[in-house]
């Protein structure tokens, strides 16, 4: 028998049964945890292991810093203002350095954009699909017509166009890049060859309001759409989807040399041997 030992009061064959049970005063069943002491000492020996060399220093020229170059779609440039308030507000400050200014080392104009383009990506990709669409009717027309008859366009080329599923909160800038997007192509079919001027096209609606005129970020169709309600009471408002109609008009000085070059045309193949403006007469070959 050992004095002080956990097991002096039992046999040698009950010792050995209790050294093999577990949760016994013989075989704990737990270990004691380490010593914080000890561990602190082995992270401070290794962080003073670490810092005897640190990592070299280059020095560097600010001359020859050079950032990225961005781009950003036109449409996003509103101005310095709104550049500002789009950056200002994060973290509780003001988030735009002094740095984007122009003339610093490493940035450029486009990067004072560059918070309105994380804010407006962003919208779009959080933004779930709108429930209130429009469809569209895109005809093509010149001026001209018969005045006395109230007419102020005729139409050509039977170029007309329907678009369906258009968000309502689209304002006048993207309409007129819309309409233009589906027309042309039909109006450089119907006359080959012509070289068309067609950043002298109108885009007009169905009262021959020309959008050029409204001012742009504000949507177009969305209030006459908007109408009263019959069954929940003339002060509640529903929306209610409509075909609405734009054309893309021809100036009338621009269809006019139309014209002209389609008489020239005709009077080359009726007449192949009258001399041209250019050249000398057309013979066959």
């Amino acid at each position: 028998m050992v004095p002080g030992k956990a097991s002096r009061f039992v046999c040698r064959p009950c010792n050995r049964h209790y050294e093999l049970k577990l949760a016994t005063g013989v075989r704990p069943t737990s270990e004691h945890a380490p010593d914080p002491r000890i561990i602190q000492q082995s992270v401070n020996a290794a962080q003073r292991s670490s810092s005897m060399h640190p990592p070299p220093v280059i020095a560097t020229s600010f001359r020859h810093r050079v950032g990225s170059n961005v781009t950003i779609p036109s449409s996003w440039h509103h101005g310095d203002a709104h550049v500002q308030q789009s950056c200002s507000g994060l973290h509780g400050h003001d988030a735009c350095p002094a740095a984007y200014s122009l003339g610093l080392p490493g940035y450029s104009a486009h990067h004072t954009m560059y918070g309105a383009e994380w804010e407006c990506w962003a919208k779009q990709a959080y933004s779930i699909p709108s429930a209130e669409t429009i469809s569209l009717e895109i005809s093509a027309i010149h001026e001209g017509g018969n005045k006395r008859k109230g007419g102020h366009s005729v139409s050509f080329g039977n170029i007309c166009e329907g678009k369906k599923d258009i968000d309502t909160q689209i304002d006048t800038p993207w309409l007129v890049t819309l309409a233009l997007e589906m027309v042309r192509p039909k109006i450089s079919a119907f006359a080959l060859g012509f070289p068309w001027r067609e950043d002298e096209f109108i885009i007009h609606d169905g009262g021959w309001v020309d959008l050029s005129t409204h001012p742009p970020n504000f949507t177009y169709f969305y209030k006459q759409c908007v109408q009263p309600s019959h069954t929940k009471g003339p002060c509640i408002s529903v929306f209610k989807t409509k075909q609405f109609q734009l054309s893309v008009v021809v100036p009338m000085a621009q269809w006019d040399e139309y014209e002209s070059w389609l008489e020239k045309i005709e009077e080359l193949r009726v007449h192949p041997y009258l001399p041209t403006e250019t050249g000398p007469p057309l013979t066959h070959t």
